[in-house]
């Protein structure tokens, strides 16, 4: 008898499958703007490293100043854990390329490091290679 009262009774299903469901859907939730804020850092480290060799290559800052100047152009909380670095190929202006790198972990750009299993110890780099343009 009790048992068909159960089977029968359909109050508190709703609350159950919502209780099922909102976990799935909060994590989807956080994975979304987790891995948008990845693409947002990665497109912007990308966007600094071509300014600064821009700026590099046509002499308007000096090998010196790249760091701070790429530095500053990334989003305040991965400012520290990002590494730049610049080369150059020839001290003869007329044959150099300066390449500026800007590399960061994935971890620093998240905010939550909810879906941090999905990408783990990635570390994201941009790239930027250009040639000088000599002084006149």
């Amino acid at each position: 008898m009790l048992h068909k009262r159960f089977t029968h009774d359909k109050d508190g299903a709703t609350a159950v499958e919502f209780a099922l469901i909102t976990p799935v859907l909060v994590v989807l939730a956080f994975a979304a703007i987790e891995f948008g804020l990845i693409f947002y850092c990665h497109t912007t480290a990308g966007h600094a490293a071509w300014d600064t060799t821009r700026q590099l290559a046509t002499n308007r800052i000096k090998p010196g100043e790249v760091e701070a100047k790429a530095r500053e152009q990334l989003p305040a909380w991965m400012r520290a854990s990002a590494t730049i670095t610049q080369t150059s190929t020839s001290p003869d202006p007329y044959a150099n390329r300066y390449t500026v790198t800007v590399a960061f972990p994935a971890t620093a750009a998240s905010a939550t490091g909810v879906v941090s299993w999905a990408y783990g110890n990635l570390t994201l780099t941009s790239k930027i290679t250009m040639q000088q343009e000599p002084t006149s």
